[in-house]
Formats: structure tokens, sequence, C-alpha cells
């Protein structure tokens, strides 16, 4: 996938899936940048990501 390319549904509810794992066992300072991270991938707000 470009950097261009918009991420579809599917793709970005495996990739949110995969990163829970990760954030429910990080500590806070980790969650904020994964969040960042997931932030930059999906294209989506921090708020929304958090919530799903």
């Amino acid at each position: 996938m470009s950097e261009t390319e918009e991420m579809t549904i599917n793709k970005r509810r495996r990739y949110l899936c995969k990163m829970w794992e990760r954030y429910r066992q990080a500590s806070k300072n980790e969650k904020g940048e994964l969040l960042d991270e997931m932030e930059a991938v999906t294209g989506m707000h921090r708020k929304s990501i958090n919530a799903s």
C-alpha cells in the first residue's frame, strides 16, 4: 500500500486489532506513542481510534 492510498476498512480493522494487543500492555507514555502511530497509519483521529 502506498502512502497516498487510503486503507480499506478491513485492512484498518486488522491493523487496529493487532495494535490493540500492544496498546493494552503499554505504559501511559507508550500508549500515546502508539496512538500517534495508529493515527498516522490509518488517517483516523485518535479519539476515534481509542473508542473503537
